[in-house]
């Protein structure tokens, strides 16, 4: 009788000290995955963050040609210089912040296409001599703006990029069963009865 309590104990207490073991590996696994998400979610944000700073700097280097057709060159070049440099250096943080598949060839591309960019503003802002009034806008309209434009498309590029990669992040730490009614209420409350 002794040894058959002994027996059972033994095992309760393997039992348990398994149950121990496994609970411990569980917690670890789950602080793991949530501080994995956590950096996913930091690491999108920023490039989020970088993004909207490269469309802001581009809309005023923008900026800064329209204030060299309205005559004002030496604010054009002034607003230009500050502004390249901010973008270059918000570019540089994209470019040591890749996160997501596809984003490294939007900053390959961002970075030809900003050198290409920055090198028409220049043949216009800094042009000896200055091209004539109807020619210089002629070349912002035909040469400049799409340029801008399609730069500005691909940093957009990025933020989407990113913004995606942020709503499928922070949808794998909730349990989808949770949510999947309150997606659903709305639908529910709207539809007509049969």
């Amino acid at each position: 009788m002794i040894n058959l309590r002994v027996q059972l104990l033994a095992s309760h207490i393997a039992l348990v000290a398994i149950m121990v073991l496994v609970m411990t590996g569980a917690i670890f696994s789950f602080y793991h995955l949530g501080g994995s998400i956590d950096r996913i979610l930091k690491a999108n944000y920023d490039s989020v963050i970088i993004a909207q700073q490269m469309k802001e700097t581009l809309e005023r280097q923008d900026s800064a040609v329209t204030f060299y057709l309205a005559g004002q060159a030496q604010k054009a070049r002034t607003q230009y210089e500050a502004n390249r440099q901010l973008f270059e250096k918000a570019y540089q943080a994209e470019a040591h912040n890749i996160t997501e598949p596809g984003e490294q060839a939007l900053a390959d591309d961002i970075q030809r296409q900003f050198a290409e960019y920055s090198t028409a503003v220049k043949r216009l802002l800094y042009a000896e001599p200055p091209l004539p009034a109807e020619q210089a806008r002629a070349y912002y309209f035909g040469t400049l703006e799409p340029d801008f434009e399609r730069l500005k498309q691909r940093a957009q590029a990025v933020l989407d990029l990113n913004q995606a990669a942020i709503q499928r992040a922070s949808g794998r730490g909730v349990p989808r069963g949770r949510l999947r009614p309150i997606r659903c209420f709305p639908a529910r409350v709207l539809q007509a009865p049969r």
